[in-house]
């Protein structure tokens, strides 16, 4: 078998002039396996040139469109209060006739909300932040060790909050976005079991 003439077109190979002593279905799965090996190293060879003009480091690469000022201004806007789910049980307990405290700066953890009639704190967490375990706790794809440390350090931060404030004598409640609308008429029923104790 001798190859005399590869033509590239864009992305495509080509082999223009082919000289064989071979069946049809042979040269066939040859032009395959030799495609299939292109595109392979497509990525390779993208990574080698980018590295030889010395554009950015393979290993520095972001999917990150904006400068990095940028992305921390847009990270310091996502709310750790009032947050769509809080407001939600907020609404519910307040219809059903509970009256709390907000963001208890001298508990352990900042509660979302404190009922202290019933020696109950409530924690509105996000599945993600707070790592439910559920279909919404997916790892971001990008920079994952930056977010299993920081994911796991919050869940370590909210299991040691809840341990303390049960030691100090507080009833501690979770409510889980994705099961918010359950959880908190499970809340609300808790609750009213303990006013008519």
């Amino acid at each position: 078998m001798q190859l005399k003439n590869i033509v590239l077109h864009g992305n495509h190979m080509v082999a223009s002039s082919l000289s064989f002593a071979m069946f049809p279905d042979q040269l066939a799965h040859f032009q395959s396996v030799l495609m299939f090996l292109w595109f392979l190293l497509i990525p390779y060879w993208t990574i080698l040139i980018i590295s030889l003009v010395g554009l950015e480091s393979p290993s520095t690469m972001c999917a990150d469109t904006v400068s990095s000022s940028e992305r921390s201004r847009i990270m310091r806007q996502v709310r750790s209060k009032d947050t769509t789910p809080e407001m939600y049980v907020r609404r519910a307990l307040h219809a059903a006739g509970f009256r709390f405290r907000l963001h208890d700066k001298r508990l352990p953890g900042n509660p979302d909300l404190v009922l202290t009639k019933y020696r109950t704190v409530v924690f509105v967490q996000g599945c993600l932040w707070h790592w439910h375990g559920c279909r919404h706790s997916r790892m971001p794809s990008s920079n994952t060790n930056y977010w299993q440390r920081k994911i796991s350090r919050n869940v370590e931060r909210d299991a040691r909050n809840a341990t303390v404030l049960s030691e100090m004598g507080w009833r501690v409640e979770l409510v889980w976005e994705c099961e918010m609308n359950a959880a908190t008429t499970e809340l609300i029923e808790r609750l009213s079991g303990l006013v008519r104790q």
